[in-house]
């Protein structure tokens, strides 16, 4: 329990610094950027934030996503786009063409770890099943903080898909030892596998009931 609430404390403290931080620097960091004149040097700059504060997330503790994704908050903390110029290409743009090449080797690097059989086992079945109920109710619940007159239906199915971060977590699970044995034995990590699937595969045909049934009727 100390342990677990450690980490917590530590992925608040981390993220918070790092938002308060963007929260003065952000801007002058894009304005250095605009000084060189080389818009893609925003690319550089990204990239070399995120792999510096993941550096710095593994160095107190924290998973290296967590680094990555604190960079994102520091460069960007209001989600307005970072872009050197107003007819420049905003990070994200430049940041397609890799998300392109790594995205699909990433999901077939995951899939290969799965082993067949040990998903047809009652247990991973079983454990597979009620993890991907619980995923759909908690998103489900999403919906009760959404403001009135919104799709709060459409809201809820949006936010079920439980896809990269998911299976980053589950695959370090699966390389941490605790007394020479897996964290997340093989069947546990097949079963989030199967939920990841389910959750992904579920998702648009979710939305479009949701976006039909809150349409008005001519």
């Amino acid at each position: 329990g100390w342990a677990v609430g450690g980490i917590l404390v530590r992925a608040v403290l981390f993220l918070g610094a790092t938002a308060l931080v963007g929260h003065f620097l952000s801007r002058p960091i894009v304005r250095l950027v605009v000084r060189t004149d080389l818009f893609v040097a925003v690319l550089g700059v990204g990239l070399g934030l995120c792999f510096s504060l993941a550096y710095v997330a593994e160095l107190i503790g924290l998973a290296d996503i967590v680094g990555a994704f604190a960079a994102g908050i520091l460069l960007d903390p209001y989600g307005q786009g970072v872009r050197p110029k107003q007819e420049a290409a905003t990070l994200g743009e430049l940041l397609h063409p890799l998300e392109s090449l790594f995205v699909p080797l990433f999901f077939v690097l995951m899939g290969i770890q799965v082993h067949v059989r040990s998903v047809g086992t009652p247990t991973a079945l079983a454990f597979a099943g009620v993890i991907t109920l619980c995923a759909l109710a908690g998103k489900a619940a999403c919906a009760l903080g959404v403001g009135r007159g919104t799709n709060r239906l459409a809201i809820a199915i949006g936010m079920i898909p439980r896809g990269e971060v998911g299976l980053i977590f589950a695959g370090i699970g699966s390389t941490l030892l605790v007394e020479g044995q897996p964290l997340l034995p093989q069947s546990l990590f097949s079963a989030v596998v199967v939920m990841v699937l389910v959750t992904t595969l579920v998702t648009p045909v979710g939305l479009r009931w949701a976006f039909r049934r809150h349409s008005p009727r001519s």
